[in-house]
């Protein structure tokens, strides 16, 4: 800890001289025209090189000062007024008059199109990492679960061997820390923790938000170690068409589509569609179980955008619909008349969903600093699983509303948001016969206040109060710091407090998949977790390409933690609340260059120390490798014609959990090997066409017997859920996409 602590200082230092030698600045005033036709300074507006995350805001005069860029496009925006983008030249110094007032932007995070593949802001107080589409274009991409390919925060893994479940850590911990969103509205929670990075497909996404650490208290308590925020296409897109079709060498084939409609001046609507299938039985190692579950999914989402005739007012609502069906197991298992038999061993797991939501945003028209937003959400999730003689059953109707009030204080650089929020969920869970059934109601309040010096300082302090139904009282302070040492150089510090309600079902279904009993030892109560961190980022011009160097170190303490214990006996999972200490310390170091102007390099390094007391015993935290490496080489040719893209990953080692007191044959080693993993994808665009090729687990690496006892899988021994590794092994994909 103190060495690293060292180390981000003199990285800081070396970074801080490094920079004082490059370039020259811009320098200029950003003014608004009053009610009487007189300009004055405009404080807070946001300016930025346009294809770049190089930016900076106005202090209280209107000022601003932003290092000159190869790039000579300036976007100036803020809230009520549209973007201005301005080709300054060779100009050092500019005046800008905003006059034309926009409408509100509910999202907590504003898009912009880059260029560049991935962003760390320098805007917000928030450390966010934007994952663009061109990034995700980089992988097949067929939904969230496989779109951090190229990202070195976000670890994906297998849950089990036997139903296809891909599950996601941030920081070293499980992704129930992790608050999901899409579009700023709780996404992949209550019983979606299972399976709902399925459900957001890929081809439907304009970019992800990966904010490490806690987000803001506006979102909800249940960020611990970070958010992960899906922004998926709106009507107000350019695109009016998209279509991707793609296929797979297993036989899988998948379809997306979105259209979008314009309506008349007010009103435009998007339709968006996806479907696949999975028809072919796999089963390359030879065990009698499939490698990859048979499956059909369905999914549509209809939404719609209103704007006013004076923009000061905007709505927005849609729907979303999904069916899923999968079969995994032994080759021969038939869903009509094995389920609930020895005669094979068989995953028959049926879902639907629906969800509904809107938002709403009003500019006060003499007060365009003051706005006000409405956002409110409900889903209906119904689940039917099967696994061996297993029977889990889920519903879930849940409702969410929050209400934000944003405004600027007087005349300054400072804002203040005020909101209530209430979420409501009532959970209906079977497994084997034994009822889990409760409501949870959860109002809350809170504040968010920024505090902004010149354009170097960002204080954003926040706390919310809720009050659960079965919990009490529990409240959510959040800091977050910013400092600009130079418009390139960015140093950030956070803190603060989240808390979830455990669902143990949903968040460890691979508890499913396995003849192990279920063991609830007490009354579980809330997970509470402290995270702490800092950030360096610095963008560098080097020969007229563009560079980042980004550090990180985050660590979080739980107070409280609902343990899952498979140490203490292999023939049992034991949940408990925390006897001890639990934390996980997690460092990364990114590296990005644009080598030459079409060939871009990335290289990130993580390490990870999660530890957890199991049973008096401190010890590291199964499944979470120690360290892990990233290599990313994405070359274009001119005009994006042709596209390369080639990634590789070192996993490190994890501990297994112990399985001595099982027969020698159904015992696992202390630690799974360390591997390498390879990926990479060629595209050709030829107008309003993408065809593309590419390839996963290149040096077809493959966990050798994913599955315990899998010969006796009705036994005491059968444990389909130390999942370590790739089961699937290399896999080739093809496909097309049609935009217009």
């Amino acid at each position: 800890m103190k060495n690293i602590t060292i180390n981000l200082f003199l990285l800081f230092v070396a970074l801080t001289i490094w920079n004082s030698g490059f370039g020259q600045n811009l320098k200029g005033v950003v003014y608004e025209i009053n009610d009487h036709g007189v300009e004055e300074p405009l404080p807070g507006a946001n300016v930025y090189w346009l294809g770049t995350e190089i930016g900076t805001v106005t202090n209280n005069s209107g000022k601003f000062s932003i290092p000159k860029s190869k790039d000579s496009l300036l976007v100036i925006s803020f809230i009520g007024y549209k973007n201005d983008t301005i080709d300054v030249g060779s100009e050092l110094v500019i005046k800008v008059v905003l006059k034309d007032k926009s409408a509100i932007n509910l999202d907590e995070v504003n898009i912009v199109e880059k260029q560049q593949s991935t962003k760390i802001s320098t805007i917000s107080s928030i450390n966010i990492e934007t994952i663009t589409q061109k990034e995700l274009q980089k992988a097949a991409c067929c939904d969230l679960s496989e779109s951090f390919e190229t990202n070195a925060s976000v670890d994906v893994h297998f849950a089990d061997a036997v139903s296809g479940l891909k599950q996601i850590q941030l920081l070293g911990l499980a992704g129930t820390y992790t608050q999901i969103l899409t579009e700023v509205f709780p996404s992949t929670r209550g019983l979606a923790t299972s399976f709902g990075l399925n459900y957001i497909p890929g081809p439907w996404m304009k970019s992800i938000q990966v904010t490490k650490g806690t987000g803001s208290v506006v979102n909800g308590y249940e960020s611990i170690t970070g958010q992960i925020n899906t922004e998926i296409k709106k009507p107000t897109d350019d695109e009016k068409l998209y279509i991707n079709l793609y296929s797979n060498h297993f036989g899988k084939p998948e379809a997306n589509f979105n259209y979008s409609y314009k309506v008349n001046e007010n009103w435009k609507t998007m339709l968006l569609g996806h479907s696949h299938f999975m028809g072919s039985k796999i089963d390359n190692n030879g065990d009698s179980f499939l490698d990859i579950p048979l499956s059909k999914r369905t999914i549509f989402m209809n939404r719609w955008q209103y704007t006013g005739k004076k923009e000061s007012k905007k709505m927005q609502f849609g729907v979303k619909g999904i069916t899923e069906e999968r079969l995994g197991g032994q080759t021969n298992f038939n869903k009509n008349s094995d389920i609930g038999t020895q005669n094979a061993y068989g995953v028959y797991i049926r879902t639907k969903r629906l969800e509904a939501f809107t938002k709403r945003g009003i500019i006060f028209p003499k007060s365009p600093s003051k706005s006000i937003g409405l956002m409110l959400s409900s889903v209906y999730h119904d689940q039917q699983s099967d696994y061996g003689l297993n029977n889990y059953t889920g519903n879930e109707v849940s409702f969410y509303s929050n209400l934000i009030f944003q405004s600027l204080i007087a005349k300054t650089d400072h804002q203040i948001k005020l909101g209530t929020s209430f979420l409501y969920d009532q959970y209906k869970e079977t497994f084997n016969n034994n009822d889990l059934n409760r409501t949870e109601m959860v109002p809350g309040i809170f504040s968010e206040f920024t505090f902004t010096h010149s354009d170097k300082l960002d204080i954003v302090s926040g706390i919310r109060i809720d009050y659960h139904n079965l919990h009490g009282l529990i409240s959510t302070p959040r800091l977050h710091v910013k400092y600009n040492i130079t418009p390139n150089l960015t140093y950030r510090v956070s803190g603060g407090r989240g808390f979830r309600i455990a669902n143990i079902y949903a968040d460890n279904p691979s508890i499913f998949s396995s003849s192990r009993q279920v063991n609830i030892q007490e009354t579980l109560l809330p997970e509470i977790a402290w995270n702490f961190g800092s950030s360096i980022s610095k963008q560098f011009l080097l020969n007229e390409n563009e560079g980042r160097i980004t550090v990180d170190f985050f660590r979080t303490d739980f107070q409280n933690q609902i343990i899952m214990d498979l140490d203490e006996d292999p023939q049992k999972i034991l949940f408990y609340n925390l006897k001890g200490e639990s934390y996980s310390n997690a460092f990364q170091a990114e590296f990005f260059y644009e080598l030459t102007k079409r060939l871009e390099l990335k290289l990130a390094y993580k390490w990870q120390d999660v530890k957890t007391t199991y049973n008096g015993l401190l010890t590291d935290k199964p499944m979470v490798t120690k360290n892990k490496g990233l290599i990313n080489l994405a070359y274009s040719t001119k005009y994006d014609k042709w596209k390369f893209d080639i990634t590789s990953q070192l996993i490190g080692k994890s501990r297994l959990p112990n399985t001595a007191g099982n027969p020698k044959e159904y015992q696992l080693g202390e630690y799974s090997p360390r591997y390498y993993l390879v990926h990479s994808k060629i595209t050709r665009s030829y107008h309003h066409w993408d065809f593309y090729l590419g390839g996963e687990n290149l040096l077809n690496f493959k966990q050798p017997n994913p599955i315990l006892a899998y010969d006796d899988p009705f036994s005491q021994y059968f444990d389909a859920s130390m999942v370590w590794g790739p089961i699937v092994g290399r896999l080739i994909y093809a496909g097309l996409n049609y935009n217009f």
